[in-house]
């Protein structure tokens, strides 16, 4: 297999590494390289990226093509993450780089960042066995990610991102005790965000990822004399933070060996790092030296360092535990998601949607019901809200978006110019949107009672009509009621009538 390349446009810089395939190790890293583009300083000031900043990146990204060509790289997957993610002018960027270097920019969300993170690091640590917190500091966000037993189970972002961090810092003249209430203010956020809602996982492990984690680690050896920089203790880290807050930007350049875009945003990435080992209880940060970059490469190349089979059955399990945060009654859920399941894979040739469809739809099955937590009436609204706006692991926007809207159409009305829950689904994805909320309908109306007796579905489509046979449990006559009541919206997406009949007890 050909060198695949991965770049990381992130707040701070822009990355590119280059990776084979290896039978010793997860990828053969076969070089890296950086420029030093802040467009994270544009964005936390002025909201947008200057015209300047715009050329630099292009300028760097023509460089950075044509280390891929002295490779022979076939494939570049070019990422950008939290100051092109909130910048104004994002849409404005991406274009000028695709006119002008012929890379296509991929804007990423934090969550995506982070399962990529995570693939990085399970690929080069032992993460299957006990619970362990990852914390990836960037320039603009920070991204927390609990693992356990080697599956990612929750992943949180925070603006508290180094260069931001530093934005604010110069605001308030760099004050000393100024600079520490921030910091505690901000870890405080995050105890209560994310560490006090897993305090039933006692965290045994900590690794940390990003440019100025591992710069901790170099500094740990030159500080301390220690041989080893693939970790750094707590209170190693305090005695460092300790010796960044008492010099000058141009003295950690000068005695510490740290470059210009490094010794300014190093003090408040220690800062935020120190806090959080402190709210976290853990004596020690691993620093395994991969990042989103390796991730990126790893899923390039097709390796697959943890135990999921595939991406699908790595988001159903997320998925799964979103529901239990919200008291969903799983065994529901997932009885909905094998019928729709079921369903979709026997009417391919009626409804042509590509296999990543299927995903969207189980995930909308099995996860409709989560708005009862607020409340039963109009619940399929409450499980669009919810859906939308959670944190949810390995789903691009445009997935996330779609898998809330499906779910919003488990019942009532149909899709609406007025619902907004039909009209910010993707263009192309206005007709999935139509077939996969009416294949749910029909799966859900056949676990009407939430007794899971229906166990297998068998789907004839003739010339003039289609043919639905349920088998299961009992006589089945009010599942096939419910389907028949709930089949308008598959007639009318399909155009073709649905007749329905059990078989009996299996």
């Amino acid at each position: 297999m050909p060198a695949a390349a991965a770049i990381d446009i992130g707040s701070n810089g822009v990355r590119l590494a280059i990776a084979a395939p290896s039978d010793e190790k997860p990828i053969e890293r076969l070089g890296s390289w950086r420029e030093s583009v802040r467009l994270g300083k544009d964005v936390f000031a002025d909201e947008k990226i200057s015209e300047t900043s715009i050329h630099d990146l292009e300028q760097a990204l023509l460089r950075f093509k044509d280390i891929c060509r002295e490779f022979s790289v076939e494939k570049i997957r070019v990422v950008a993450t939290a100051a092109l993610r909130e910048a104004k002018n994002q849409r404005q960027v991406i274009k000028s780089v695709k006119r002008n270097t012929g890379l296509q920019i991929e804007t990423i969300s934090a969550e995506e960042e982070a399962r990529l993170v995570f693939l990085a690091v399970a690929a080069h640590t032992q993460l299957k066995e006990g619970t362990a917190l990852l914390i990836d500091i960037g320039g603009g966000s920070v991204e927390f990610s609990l693992v356990q037993n080697g599956e990612l189970i929750r992943s949180e972002t925070a603006p508290m991102g180094a260069l931001r961090m530093l934005k604010l810092f110069e605001e308030r003249n760099n004050s000393p005790k100024l600079v520490d209430r921030l910091v505690r203010e901000y870890a405080r956020g995050i105890k209560q965000q994310f560490i006090n809602d897993h305090r039933k996982y006692k965290i045994e492990r900590c690794y940390g990822t990003g440019g100025n984690i591992e710069a901790l680690g170099q500094l740990r050896k030159i500080l301390f004399g220690k041989s080893e920089s693939d970790r750094i203790t707590f209170s190693e880290i305090a005695q460092v933070l300790e010796k960044l807050q008492g010099m000058s930007v141009q003295e950690r350049i000068d005695k510490l060996g740290l470059r210009p875009d490094r010794a300014d945003v190093l003090f408040p990435a220690t800062a935020v790092i120190h806090q959080l080992l402190l709210e976290s209880h853990v004596e020690e940060l691993l620093i395994p030296g991969v990042g989103l970059k390796d991730g990126i490469l790893i899923e390039e190349l097709s390796l697959r360092p943890y135990q999921h089979e595939n991406r699908r059955q790595a988001l159903f399990d997320y998925g799964t535990e979103l529901g239990r945060r919200y008291d969903f009654h799983e065994q529901h859920g997932k009885t909905v998601a094998r019928l729709a399941r079921e369903i979709f894979l026997q009417t391919g040739e009626l409804h042509q949607l590509p296999p990543q469809y299927l995903t969207v739809l189980e995930l909308s099955a099995l996860l409709h019901d989560i708005g009862q937590f607020v409340s039963y009436p109009s619940h399929h609204k409450h499980s669009y809200y919810l859906l939308l706006h959670s944190t949810f692991i390995g789903l691009q926007p445009w997935e996330q978006q779609l898998v809330a809207s499906v779910a919003r159409y488990h019942r009532k009305s149909f899709p609406k110019p007025q619902h907004p829950s039909s009209t910010e689904v993707r263009e192309e994805d206005a007709q999935a949107l139509w077939k996969l909320s009416s294949i749910l309908r029909l799966a859900d109306a056949m676990d009407r009672q939430h007794q899971d007796r229906v166990k297998s579905v068998a789907i004839k489509q003739k010339r003039d009509a289609i043919e639905l046979i349920i088998s299961g449990q009992g006589d089945l006559l009010l599942e096939c009621w419910a389907v028949k009541k709930k089949a308008e919206m598959f007639e009318q997406v399909f155009q073709l009538p649905l007749s329905v009949e059990s078989t009996g007890a299996l």
